[in-house]
């Protein structure tokens, strides 16, 4: 198979359907994209206060998870809560750029809290600079592999870039944090058609049919693509 840089492809259309299909699919969360990226920013500022412990956690409908939650892990120094305290509240007040320089700092005191690289892309992301953004958002998911809802986001984006390898890498990671979501796994396979990697494709509607043996629609698109396998 090429390598998906040197497909062909009209991006722009292959972004409009896999964009259509996310909010077809995840219609009853709402608008997608939008909620996820306030759920994240709400959640960075949680994380922060609980690791800084301010002890100001929003309250939250859903049942706590048992074991220990990020940030825990790296107890923050006193220095170091006081510069973040610093950079929440110029972030707070729409002083994005104060909020990014004291952040930067930061990041070389703490490089492994993942919510400050949340924290730094939302700033950019306010100043208009999406690329940095999305970056910063990356360094986050490397740090935080199992957040479903940060994957997906980076997933979107990456389609809303037009750059095919990167949104494949992003799906990938989205459905090892959420192996349970189908609808992932029929954009994976999806892709992999448009693609051009038959293979794949199968292999991804297979893995649907196991976890959904009832599902028609992956019954019916795993069999065509099989069939042009033999074709």
């Amino acid at each position: 198979m090429s390598s998906p840089n040197n497909l062909s492809l009209d991006y722009e259309a292959l972004a409009e359907k896999k964009r259509k299909a996310l909010a077809d699919m995840h219609r009853g969360e709402g608008s997608s994209k939008k909620a996820r990226e306030e759920d994240i920013s709400e959640g960075i500022m949680d994380e922060i206060m609980q690791a800084m412990n301010y002890g100001g956690r929003r309250k939250s409908s859903k049942p706590k998870k048992r074991g220990r939650r990020m940030g825990s892990r790296n107890k923050l120094s006193p220095k170091i809560k006081s510069m973040v305290g610093d950079a929440t509240l110029h972030y707070g007040n729409g002083r994005f750029k104060e909020a990014i320089s004291v952040l930067n700092e930061v990041v070389k005191l703490a490089p492994n809290f993942p919510h400050l690289y949340l924290m730094l892309g939302l700033a950019h992301k306010a100043l208009g600079d999406n690329k940095r953004a999305f970056q910063f958002y990356m360094l986050a998911g490397l740090l935080k592999p199992k957040d479903p809802d940060l994957w997906k986001l980076l997933f979107t984006w990456s389609l809303e870039q037009q750059n095919v390898s990167q949104t494949c890498y992003c799906l990938s990671k989205a459905i090892i944090a959420d192996p349970a979501d189908i609808s992932l796994r029929f954009l994976q396979a999806s892709l992999y058609v448009e693609l051009g990697d038959h293979q794949k494709a199968a292999e991804s509607y297979e893995q649907i049919q196991r976890l959904s043996p009832d599902n028609v629609e992956a019954l019916k698109s795993g069999a065509k693509v099989n069939l042009d396998l033999l074709l």
